[in-house]
């Protein structure tokens, strides 16, 4: 990873385990080539299950998501909203700012602002919003402003609607680890399924296989930059 521009990836999911459907591939690449990767989740991860508590269930999915990190070495970090219930507001992006300074990421990947979910697409604002202050000095008193904003990738939507993609990663190499991420991930991976929804693994790979076959390879993966001022570079960013 000498020879890179990017040694530190920031990953800003909504939920604990939207980054190792979305980009998990990548982060696994950027990882074995020596980057240093955080995965940081907005929400707890503390609704949609029929069998636990909402306090039980974000436990657990903090422990998975930690499990899911540590599979590429990784770090996890949760930030603690209530999923389905926040908004784009300055405490949230505060702490979104505080996250991106203290990681010090050289690029940022987070979800695509038209994705299905509403967690998602505040998630998106938050992040596009939080690059630019993280850089600012005077927001987020106690924390040394970056020297300029982080650029930031979108990544996919979870089946590929509403998003064209311009950018792909080649993560045929890395499939099985994208997979073993996947698969900490058991409260959603091995429960969905049992009540008539997709299983997340199998449609993560045909997501996979689908913009893989756009670009020419097994498994891919695929993103959009942030197309705002000082969050463009003039090179390859994407592994």
């Amino acid at each position: 990873m000498a020879n890179s521009p990017v040694q530190r990836v920031l990953a800003v999911g909504a939920h604990p385990d939207d980054c190792e459907l979305l980009c998990g591939g990548t982060l696994a690449l950027f990882a074995a080539r020596g980057a240093s990767v955080a995965i940081c989740a907005v929400a707890h991860g503390d609704k949609g299950s029929r069998d636990l508590s909402a306090d039980d269930l974000a436990a657990r999915r903090h422990a998975e998501a930690t499990r899911a990190a540590a599979v590429i070495g990784a770090k996890f970090h949760c930030l603690g909203a209530v999923d389905g219930e926040f908004v784009a507001s300055l405490e949230l992006r505060a702490r979104i700012i505080e996250t991106i300074r203290r990681v010090q990421p050289d690029l940022i990947l987070t979800h695509w602002p038209d994705d299905y979910h509403a967690d998602h697409r505040v998630t998106a604002e938050l992040v596009a919003d939080s690059s630019w202050f993280a850089a600012s000095p005077g927001h987020v008193p106690g924390m040394p402003a970056l020297p300029q904003p982080v650029p930031v990738f979108y990544m996919d939507t979870l089946a590929g609607l509403h998003f064209e993609p311009t950018e792909y990663v080649d993560i045929s190499p890395a499939w099985q680890r994208k997979e073993a991420m996947l698969r900490c991930h058991a409260s959603q991976t091995g429960s969905s399924a049992q009540h008539g929804d997709p299983d997340l693994i199998v449609l993560s790979r045909d997501l996979a296989r689908l913009r893989g076959h756009q670009c020419g390879v097994e498994f891919a993966e695929a993103f959009r930059p942030c197309p705002r001022w000082k969050r463009l570079r003039p090179w390859r960013m994407l592994p």
